[in-house]
């Protein structure tokens, strides 16, 4: 036991949650980035408590209405255990199989029972991060709304620290068995890829389904929670028996039971601890034996193809194909930053979509009274549509860290670029432009669907494609200028480089503020001049992202061969 908790500790100090501690203690002092993943982690925790804290607060009187407030913590706890398991496959996968200690524990005289027992010690460490963030403030506001006296609370703390020890001992359970008897599962990044798309697929349900929910009425809303937690509550107690007695421990706080149904809970933790440790002792050594190993198909080279690599192209487009590659076929970077792409128009139109179908009628009018505002008369509200797209554009394109991340996404072998026979500054508009590409994607989409809903004129469509092509230019020079700066080289594992990468939160940041400009020259200039639209409105919102391109552009022209010489990989 005092070797596992000491292995539990040095894995957990080794992590030091997600930060980095190698380079020198001054290095280390004036290190932004863990600034900026503190203030990231204080910004999400605020926001998830809001969110959850006025979500409660909204369906409490519905349901209290019905008598039925009670199965709001029956729901938390079972989509607490359902995210706890999900997201646990893919911690149990990642540290326990592919994390960067595997190969220098193997070889110390540890059982497998110790190792994958301390490691899942310190999944449980984040998992208690993501179970306190939503369920705490979820809990608690019902204990506060429903008068619920302190045994509540004490039960609430006790069945948060035990909640995810069953949906993750499952999880372990069944990464370990699928990487003994699935060689599928054994491929690391089609693994990560699968299982990320699984989990954002149910994140998006259920954005869109509470986004559903707000147009219900009040009555029909409470009716359809309760039928919804009945059925989840039965689902998750089947597959994880001991949140049946955490809510209902929950719902009796106040009686002798809850303290039956909190032993009971205890009880099948234990049961799934002893399942986990007889599994690992059984499976793990097989399992995790070659892990490491790269596979690949062999196939004979045609003639063709042979020609083909020999012949001379582009420099610089064979240098953005290269990026490109690295950026989609690396399931962290194709997440995090080539599927943003994707999700963000998909966040904007499903809710229209939905809008469209639910109060048809009402859209129509509104459409076509911005039709008639901005290209009828003496239309007003033309640049202000076209300062709005561009804002739009701006803050779409600056939410993927394409750019923001272009140099620190090289890690190790950022030294290469110090070698090829390729200018520094050619460089950097190879991956400027491979942003570009990228962000093109919901620029398009945006374009498409301005000329679907509002059937604009072909002069203001040619306007309409400027801003937007300076709108997307816009946000990859500057998250550039970032990286330059300050790459983030040193990294063992992808996350880091795009996740707990600061170059790509100031990026966020500074494509906020420049959304928000985008509006001002036209909106400052409509109330200048009234109902409207002057030659000076319209060169405000098309010049203002394209004057900032050729600055950023300046900046970056400038400053790669500096930065790019000082950079040490």
């Amino acid at each position: 036991m005092r070797n596992m908790l000491l292995l539990t500790w040095t894995m957990f100090r080794g992590t030091q949650w997600g930060v980095s501690s190698s380079g020198s203690a001054r290095r280390r002092k004036l290190n932004l980035g863990k600034v900026g993943n503190l203030v990231l982690i204080l910004l999400m925790v605020g926001y998830f408590a809001a969110l959850t804290v006025l979500g409660v607060r909204g369906i409490y009187p519905l349901l209290a209405a019905m008598s039925i407030q009670s199965v709001i913590p029956s729901l938390v706890v079972s989509l607490l255990s359902m995210i706890t398991f999900l997201f646990g496959v893919m911690y149990a996968m990642s540290v326990y199989y592919h994390a960067s200690d595997i190969e220098k524990l193997l070889p110390l005289p540890f059982t497998p029972g110790q190792i994958v027992f301390s490691k899942f010690l310190t999944t449980l460490l984040y998992e208690y991060l993501m179970v306190l963030l939503l369920g705490l403030p979820a809990l608690a506001t019902y204990g506060i709304l429903n008068g619920e006296g302190i045994l509540y609370y004490i039960w609430t703390g006790l069945i948060l620290l035990i909640l995810p020890v069953t949906p993750l001992a499952l999880a372990s359970v069944l990464v370990i068995l699928l990487m003994r008897f699935s060689p599928a599962a054994r491929n690391k990044d089609r693994f990560n890829m699968i299982a990320n798309i699984l989990v954002m697929a149910v994140t998006l349900a259920l954005v869109f389904s509470m986004q559903r929910m707000q147009t219900m009425e009040g009555s029909d809303l409470a009716a359809m929670l309760a039928k919804g937690a009945a059925d989840l509550a039965e689902v998750t107690a089947g597959v994880f028996p001991g949140s049946s007695f955490a809510a209902a421990a929950l719902a009796e706080a106040g009686t002798g039971a809850a303290a039956l149904r909190i032993l009971g809970f205890l009880a099948i933790c234990a049961v799934a601890i002893v399942l986990l440790m007889l599994c690992a002792k059984v499976f793990y050594f097989k399992g995790v034996m070659g892990v490491g190993a790269s596979y690949a198909k062999h196939r004979s080279i045609s003639q063709g193809e042979m020609e083909s690599f020999s012949t001379a192209g582009s420099a610089f487009w064979i240098y953005v194909r290269k990026d490109f590659r690295i950026l989609v076929r690396t399931p962290v970077f194709f997440m995090n930053n080539f599927l943003m792409n994707f999700l963000f128009p998909l966040f904007f139109f499903v809710p229209l979509a939905m809008s469209i179908s639910d109060e048809g009628g009402d859209f129509a009018r509104v459409l076509e009274a911005i039709r008639t505002a901005s290209f009828g008369g003496d239309g007003y509200a033309g640049p202000i549509v076209l300062g709005a797209l561009s804002a739009l554009a701006i803050f779409v394109c600056g939410m993927n860290g394409i750019t923001a991340s272009a140099i620190s996404r090289e890690g190790g072998c950022a030294y290469i670029m110090k070698v090829i026979p390729m200018s520094y500054r050619a460089q950097v508009r190879a991956k400027v432009a491979m942003g570009v590409l990228v962000s093109a994607i919901p620029a398009l989409i945006l374009l498409v669907a301005a000329i679907v809903l509002l059937r604009p004129p072909f002069w203001f469509t040619l306007l309409m494609a400027i801003v937007l092509a300076g709108a997307v230019l816009l946000p990859n020079l500057m998250g550039i200028l970032f990286d330059l700066a300050r790459p983030k080289l040193h990294w063992t594992d992808e996350q880091k480089a795009v996740k707990q990468n600061v170059n790509v939160l100031y990026a966020m940041g500074v494509s906020m503020i420049l959304a928000a400009l985008a509006c001002v020259p036209a909106i400052l200039l409509q109330i200048n001049f009234g109902a409207k639209a002057t030659l000076f409105s319209y060169v405000s919102a098309v010049g203002f992202p394209l004057l900032a391109d050729l600055l950023f552009y300046l900046l970056m022209n400038r400053n790669a061969p500096r930065h790019l010489r000082a950079m040490q990989p």
